[in-house]
C-alpha cells in the first residue's frame, strides 16, 4: 500500500502537468483565428442589425409623422363639425322665428278679415235701408252720408292691411323655405363630416397600431444589438488575452507588464487550484 503512494502522487503530478501544460503557438493561433472569425461574424451581424434598426427608426418616425398629421386632420374635422352643428342650430332658430312671424301675420290677417267681414255686413245692411230711413236714423243727411263714407273707407283700409299682411306672409314663407333648404344642406354636410371623421379615426387607429409594432420592433433590435455588441466586447477581451499568451510563448524571456502579470497570476492561481483539487482527490483515493 505504501509503495502505491509515490505512484499515485506521480499520477497527480502528471495530471497537474497536463492541466497546467502551456498551449503551443499553433494552438493559440488557432484560437486567435477562431476568435477573429467570431468577431468578424459579430461585426456583420451588428452591421445588419444597425441597418435594420436605422430603417425601423426611420419607418417609426414616418409613421409618427403620419399619426401626427392624422391627429391634426381630426382636430380640423372636429372643428368643422362643431361649426356645422352651430350653423344648424342657428338656422333652426331662424326657422322658428320665421314661423312665428308667419303665425303672427296669419293671426292678424284672420282678425282683419273678421273685421272686414263685419264692416261689409254693416255696409250691406246700410245699403238695404231706404234713403229716407237712413236720413231719419241720422241727425242730418250729411251725417248719414258721412257714416256711409266711413264704412267704405274702413273697408278700403282693412283690405289694404290684408294685402300687406299677405305679402309679408308670402315673404316670410319664402324665407322659411330657403332656411329649411339651408338646414337640409347643413345636415347633409354634417353627415359627410361625421363619415369622414369615422374613416379618419379608423386610419389613425391602423397607423397607430403599426407605429406601436414598429416601436416594439425597434426596441427588440436595440436589445439584440446590445447583446451582439456585448458578445463582441467579450470576444475582443478574450482575443487580447490570447494575443498576450501568444506573444509570451514566442518570447518567454519578455518581462510581462503589470496587466500581463496580473493575467498570468490569475492563470497560475487557476492552475494551482486545479492541481490542489486533483491532489486532494488523489489523497482521498489513498
Amino acid at each position: 500500500m505504501r509503495r502505491a503512494v509515490p505512484v499515485l502522487l506521480f499520477a497527480c503530478l502528471a495530471l497537474f502537468a497536463s492541466v497546467a501544460h502551456a498551449q503551443t503557438p499553433a494552438e493559440i493561433q488557432q484560437q486567435i483565428n477562431e476568435h477573429n472569425a467570431q468577431i468578424e461574424a459579430l461585426n456583420k451581424e451588428i452591421a445588419e442589425f444597425e441597418a435594420q434598426l436605422q430603417s425601423t427608426t426611420k419607418e417609426k418616425n414616418t409613421l409618427q409623422n403620419k399619426v401626427s398629421q392624422l391627429d391634426l386632420q381630426r382636430k380640423q374635422l372636429n372643428t368643422s363639425i362643431s361649426i356645422t352643428r352651430n350653423q344648424i342650430g342657428k338656422t333652426e332658430l331662424q326657422i322658428r322665428q320665421l314661423q312665428n312671424g308667419i303665425d303672427d301675420a296669419q293671426g292678424t290677417i284672420e282678425l282683419n278679415q273678421a273685421a272686414l267681414g263685419e264692416s261689409l255686413r254693416s255696409l250691406d245692411r246700410a245699403e238695404r235701408q231706404s234713403l229716407a230711413l237712413t236720413i231719419l236714423s241720422s241727425d242730418t243727411v250729411t251725417e248719414a252720408w258721412q257714416d256711409v263714407d266711413a264704412i267704405a273707407s274702413l273697408q278700403g283700409a282693412v283690405r289694404q292691411d290684408i294685402q300687406l299682411l299677405n305679402e309679408q306672409k308670402r315673404t316670410l314663407s319664402e324665407s322659411k323655405v330657403s332656411e329649411e333648404e339651408k338646414r337640409a344642406e347643413l345636415v347633409v354636410q354634417q353627415q359627410k363630416l361625421v363619415t369622414q371623421q369615422g374613416s379618419l379615426d379608423a386610419t389613425r387607429r391602423a397607423q397607430n397600431d403599426l407605429l406601436q409594432q414598429t416601436k416594439s420592433q425597434e426596441s427588440e433590435y436595440q436589445r439584440i444589438l446590445a447583446e451582439k455588441q456585448a458578445a463582441k466586447a467579450q470576444f475582443e477581451a478574450a482575443l487580447s488575452d490570447l494575443q498576450e499568451d501568444f506573444q509570451r510563448v514566442l518570447n518567454p524571456s519578455e518581462i510581462p507588464t503589470v496587466g500581463k502579470g496580473i493575467a498570468l497570476a490569475r492563470r497560475q492561481r487557476a492552475h494551482h487550484a486545479v492541481f490542489w483539487q486533483h491532489s486532494v482527490c488523489c489523497v482521498g483515493c489513498l
